[in-house]
């Protein structure tokens, strides 16, 4: 039985419990429309009051502030007790709630209430049966019937008001709410009352860049508009200068390197507050061009610095490293692409590419970030210096006498060096049929950019006859390791023997000149023993020789000389002559020892002990000697000078012979 009367008791409590949380929710209906009322009504009336007088900074703060201030005290009035119920378990307790539970319920009163207090007292007997008549007399009702929740419909004309009105606001003027609430919100900022015309900034976008000019353009659009417009900086005001078009204005931001917040102001009425924000262009900090030169031109690789115009040789490879500021990319353009080539980022300011150059181009660098490029161009060029051909100058020498002997010589030269050079000859007979065809190599310095060559090309090894004609010339190639050895030839010379009648001819010429030489000379001697006799008679007896007489002695001195010279040039026209004989005709034996015997005596004119007479005699003039030694002098002259006629007058006569 005991257990039947707590099953009942606990029963008691689940009703009452489920008064509490009834009650608390009816709070928490009412809290809730009459915090909504109120909250809507003060932002109601705040909108129209900032709406109508434009509040300035603190009492749009106060405003503000006050709205949450006023949320506070009615969450504290109305909706605390739910809270503190639901979360922290703190509210009515069964003794106040079954006071409530028996003035809701008359039938009741006070029966709830003495059975609570029953169960405080203990388990007497008494007080059990009690109990048990007071549960079996509570049981059938239902405790939570006491709080009725539709009586907070009659709280919800005051949420009604302030709703409606708040609708009909944002129907026929809906910037009384947006408007109103914004500038309250953005208390911080200073907003003026709406103007009967427009402010229109008519850049793209409001961002300058770092130590730069910055010109704001502004166009006012309306009915009225004013003549002036004024730009609020901080404590400045300034005036905007009228633009190119009709109400469009002006003004210009100098080196700007700071963000600048500014307003309009026309006719007293002010724009909303704008920003000018501070980006930074690309710069190009550091130039620097590596160079790797061609191999072949030996030439040490280099690096130029902040220079973007340069000369470099065919074949160069170079590589541009650049130092950047405030980039995020980096090309090049040549002029002889369509596209321009990304520049790899090496590190967070630093962009390389490499590339190789056979022919001159033009080229523009383009630093770029999310805000724009590089201000300053950067278009250079580069000169590609093509590998010159190697410069050949040639000397030529032929022997036309006897055709034995070709001399060439000159100079060669490269802009990176000689590698080879080569003579080249054809052999062509008298009817201008190809014998052969050959090179000669000719000995070079390797590599040497300037040097001069000379070669003695003996033709005995050819042996060119009579009417052959020789065909030749000259190659050098230099040492192009990017296009290949490049070469350069020479004139094409000839050499041409001249015919068996042509060169019988040559020699009979030949004969004759040295015959008509050979019989000038001996007039010479003779003229030179005829001038020493005049000598030697006109300085006979004297003591003294004057001006005159040494004049006469140093005149037979360069006779003498004279003739010396003469004839050993008719020694080596009659050595050339016989030298052609011999190689091209036919002579006999007896005809070959004349002239032998001929040169033999030739070489015999010229003795050293009459030339050593002439250089006493010349030495006595010079000391003013004795006249009696000049005197012996000449006569011993005089002797040999007339051996000298015989052997001439001989000569000829052999010769002839």
């Amino acid at each position: 039985m005991a257990n039947s009367m707590g099953t009942r008791a606990d029963r008691i409590e689940d009703k009452i419990r489920a008064f509490q949380r009834k009650y608390y929710l009816n709070i928490f209906i009412r809290g809730t429309i009459l915090t909504c009322s109120i909250l809507i009504l003060y932002f109601l009336l705040a909108s129209f009051l900032e709406y109508a007088f434009w509040l300035g900074k603190w009492p749009r703060l106060f405003i503000f502030l006050s709205f949450f201030g006023i949320a506070l005290f009615c969450f504290a009035r109305f909706l605390r007790d739910p809270f503190r119920w639901w979360i922290l378990k703190k509210g009515l307790a069964e003794d106040e709630s079954a006071r409530i539970i028996g003035q809701g319920i008359p039938s009741i009163n006070d029966r709830l209430l003495n059975l609570l207090q029953l169960r405080q007292q203990g388990n007497s007997s008494l007080a059990m049966a009690s109990i048990e008549q007071k549960t079996n007399l509570l049981q059938d009702y239902a405790f939570d019937t006491v709080v009725d929740i539709r009586e907070n419909r009659k709280y919800l004309k005051y949420l009604a008001i302030p709703f409606i009105a708040t609708l009909l606001t944002i129907v026929f003027n809906h910037s009384i709410i947006t408007s109103s609430t914004e500038r309250i919100v953005n208390f911080r900022q200073e907003f003026a009352p709406k103007a009967p015309f427009l402010f229109t900034v008519l850049n793209p976008n409001l961002t300058a860049f770092y130590n730069e000019d910055f010109t704001l353009n502004v166009i006012l659009s309306g009915e009225a508009i004013p003549d002036k417009l004024y730009i609020l900086i901080g404590n400045q005001r300034l005036k905007l200068s009228p633009g190119e078009n009709p109400n469009e204005f002006a003004h210009t931001f100098q080196n700007i390197q700071e963000p600048v917040n500014f307003q309009l102001e026309g006719a007293g009425f002010f724009s909303t507050t704008y920003t000018i924000a501070i980006a930074n262009r690309p710069e190009l900090s550091r130039l620097a061009v590596s160079i790797e030169y061609p191999k072949y031109i030996n030439r040490k690789n280099e690096e130029i610095l902040n220079a973007g115009n340069l000369d470099v040789p065919e074949g160069s490879i170079l590589q541009w490293n650049l130092n950047t500021n405030n980039a995020q990319n980096a090309s090049i353009l040549f002029a002889k692409d369509s596209v321009s080539k990304p520049l790899q980022n090496t590190d967070k300011q630093y962009f390389t590419i490499k590339e190789r150059f056979l022919e001159s181009d033009a080229y523009e660098i383009f630093l770029t970030n999310e805000n724009s490029q590089n201000k300053e161009r950067l278009a250079y060029s580069i000169n590609v210096i093509k590998d010159q051909y190697p410069q050949l100058s040639v000397n030529n020498f032929k022997d036309s006498v006897l055709y034995k002997r070709v001399i060439v010589g000159g100079s060669i030269a490269d802009d990176y060096g000689i590698t080879e050079m080569k003579l080249h000859y054809q052999l062509m007979d008298d009817q201008q049929n190809e014998v052969f065809r050959k090179s000669i190599p000719i000995p070079i310095v390797k590599g040497q950019l300037q040097q001069s060559f000379f070669y003695n090309w003996s033709l005995d090894s050819i042996q060119l006859k009579a009417g052959y004609q020789l065909e030749y010339y000259l190659q050098v190639w230099d040492n192009d390791g990017v296009n290949g050895r490049k070469s350069t030839r020479s004139s094409k010379y000839s050499f041409l023997v001249p015919t068996h009648d042509n060169l019988i001819t040559e020699i009979d010429k030949s004969r004759s000149q040295t015959e008509k030489q050979i019989e000038q000379n001996a007039k010479k001697a003779t003229n030179l023993n005829e001038k020493v006799e005049e000598v030697l008679q006109q300085i006979k007896g004297k003591q003294n020789l004057d001006w005159q007489d040494k004049k006469m002695i140093e005149d037979i001195i360069q006779q003498k000389q004279s003739l010396d010279q003469q004839v050993e040039k008719m020694k080596e026209q009659n050595k050339l002559l016989d030298e052609k004989k011999d190689a091209f005709t036919e002579q006999d034996e007896r005809i070959r020892e004349k002239a032998e015997q001929l040169q033999k005596l030739m070489d015999e004119l010229l003795d050293e002990e009459t030339k050593k007479l002439f250089e006493e005699l010349q030495k006595l003039l010079r000391e003013n000697a004795d006249p009696n030694d000049i005197r012996r002098k000449l006569d011993k002259i005089r002797q040999d000078s007339k051996n000298m006629e015989k052997e001439l007058e001989r000569t000829l006569e052999l010769f002839k012979q």
